[in-house]
């Protein structure tokens, strides 16, 4: 299992992610833009998939976005054009080579369309979920500085004290914000559109 977060303060973000077996991870990205909150949310997923390419994915994996939740699950049923506002899926070009990049939430939808075995859970943030709850602590602490080491080792101290939280619950009950639901109906934001 692995919970992913994001945190966005103007035209920057932090991303942040960990998974039961003790791995975690963190970036932050400033952009010339404002970002949504969403597009975010789908990064801190791709950062998941893809520093952890080399594993197998993890089973489940809790966000606590839901319009984050519907891209997935969307893109899942094999509706990969589906982006959010703002996203483009033409290639860019990349700075260093001189070559075209498939843009990230290109190849994140690209690669949760093969991913049928891994389930996309909603939980509600700040609901107290040990494993969003350490993700979103990474992600605060990714946005602040990633770079810096004591950053980085606050990081591992934050994701190891979750993770013993988490291995404390009993697997027949435990805390009731950890039970994963999904949106509720008439509680979900507007289906994804489109994009060209």
């Amino acid at each position: 299992m692995a919970a992913t977060d994001a945190s966005v303060r103007g035209r920057s973000a932090g991303m942040g992610f960990v998974r039961t077996d003790g791995r975690w991870g963190v970036a932050r990205r400033d952009y010339f833009t404002r970002i949504t909150s969403a597009h975010t949310e789908l990064l801190a997923v791709a950062l998941l998939l893809e520093r952890d390419h080399a594993s197998p994915p993890p089973a489940v994996v809790f966000l606590d976005s839901q319009h984050a939740w519907l891209y997935l699950t969307a893109w899942q049923r094999g509706e990969t054009r589906r982006m959010p506002d703002g996203v483009t899926r033409m290639p860019r070009e990349w700075h260093a080579a001189k070559q075209p990049r498939v843009p990230t939430l290109v190849r994140l939808a690209a690669r949760v369309a093969t991913l049928a075995d891994v389930r996309f859970e909603w939980v509600r943030g700040h609901a107290g979920h040990p494993l969003n709850e350490a993700a979103d602590r990474l992600a605060s602490l990714a946005l602040k500085n990633t770079s810096n080491p004591a950053a980085r080792l606050r990081a591992g101290q934050v994701t190891a004290a979750f993770l013993a939280h988490w291995n404390s619950i009993p697997a027949s009950g435990g805390l009731p914000s950890a039970v994963p639901t999904r949106p509720k109906p008439g509680g979900r934001p507007a289906a994804p559109r489109v994009s060209s």
